[in-house]
């Protein structure tokens, strides 16, 4: 799908990725995918074949919940439909298109289904790759059949990231970093029983810290894990997400400040408020909902590690991307506002 539209931005790096940002975008998604199926690396598959089930080659013949047949089609449903704009982008006919994002799919599905044999948390199974193959069509067929709404969409981002690319990639770093942060997603069963420990958790930032020698003898009295050493790996691992979410907040921030481009005395202001603004709003609507996802739990030490990245991040953009007074490109601080819209919307598809 190629817009008569002029280039996105002067820069030939952004030029060249608008040109081919469906394929880009298909690659990075199918690459994401492949990560997920083959979490957590475990190499150590043992033969074993469920009760009531045979295989076919490597894959077996068993059968799945309706819960997991939709989560199959609902996950290659965008696999389809940014297969089929990739194709369309090297100027595809619409249903060869089509045919062409399914075939792909299920090349691709078979190719993670036989790979996932030698994956011990995994199951590899026929179910799978029909629910996959499935998804890809549909999500192929629906994307073939929006294709002028998706054009006018893509016209729209297309004049908007012409005026300021840099806010158009600020926005999407922070979804990103919004989808990053939660996952896996695995949303506890009993949301009144967790909203009740809200009421009664500890919100001081070493809480979590302080919590991890009991979490350590918990988990090694359930046989979980080992004794060996364990206390001081998961000390580290947990100063390691820390100071990852530092870093990625400061980057976020840099990239908003981008985005705004402060020239005078003012801007600065504004672009110091704008990116508190977004940060810290985004910082608080993760640690929150972490704690109704099992994985997690509350742990205002993120928060207070989004405030320490956005700290750091403004006084690299002060001494570093300081600009001069009379350059004649006028600020634009008013998108970060916007921004809470954007990701209300993202957080509604999710």
């Amino acid at each position: 799908m190629q817009p008569s539209l002029p280039n996105i931005s002067d820069e030939p790096i952004i030029r060249a990725i608008h040109r081919r940002a469906a394929i880009l975008g298909f690659l990075v998604f199918a690459l994401a995918l492949a990560w997920m199926c083959f979490v957590p690396f475990d190499l150590t598959r043992h033969p074993y074949n469920p009760p009531n089930s045979r295989r076919v080659g490597y894959l077996l013949v068993t059968g799945m919940s309706l819960i997991d047949v939709f989560a199959n089609i609902g996950i290659y449903l965008p696999f389809g439909g940014l297969a089929l704009l990739a194709l369309r982008s090297l100027r595809a006919n619409r249903i060869l298109s089509i045919f062409g994002a399914t075939l792909i799919a299920a090349a691709f599905c078979l190719t993670i289904e036989h790979a996932q044999y030698f994956i011990a948390s995994r199951v590899a199974s026929w179910i799978d790759v029909f629910c996959n193959i499935a998804g890809a069509a549909i999500g192929a067929t629906i994307v073939a059949a929006c294709e002028p709404i998706l054009r006018a969409v893509v016209q729209r981002f297309t004049i908007s990231a012409q005026k300021n690319w840099w806010a158009v990639i600020a926005k999407v770093a922070v979804c990103s970093l919004i989808l990053v942060q939660l996952r896996p997603y695995d949303i506890v069963l009993d949301k009144g029983s967790a909203a009740a420990q809200l009421l009664r958790a500890d919100f001081h930032p070493t809480a979590a810290w302080n919590a991890l020698p009991e979490t350590c003898a918990r988990l090694i009295k359930e046989g979980r894990i080992d004794g060996v050493r364990e206390l001081p790996r998961m000390q580290m691992e947990y100063l390691l997400d820390r100071a990852t979410d530092i870093a990625g907040y400061c980057g976020v921030t840099i990239l908003l400040w981008l985005g705004f481009r402060p020239r005078r005395f003012l801007d600065y202001f504004r672009a110091i408020g704008g990116t508190g603004f977004v940060v810290l709003c985004t910082a608080f609507t993760i640690t929150l909902t972490r704690q109704f996802l099992a994985s997690y739990g509350l742990d205002t030490a993120h928060f207070v590690a989004a405030c320490a990245g956005w700290l750091l991040g403004v006084c690299m953009c002060m001494v570093l991307l300081r600009r001069p007074a009379d350059d004649a490109t006028s600020a634009n601080p008013s998108f970060a506002f916007r921004l809470p819209r954007s990701i209300g919307a993202l957080g509604a598809c999710v």
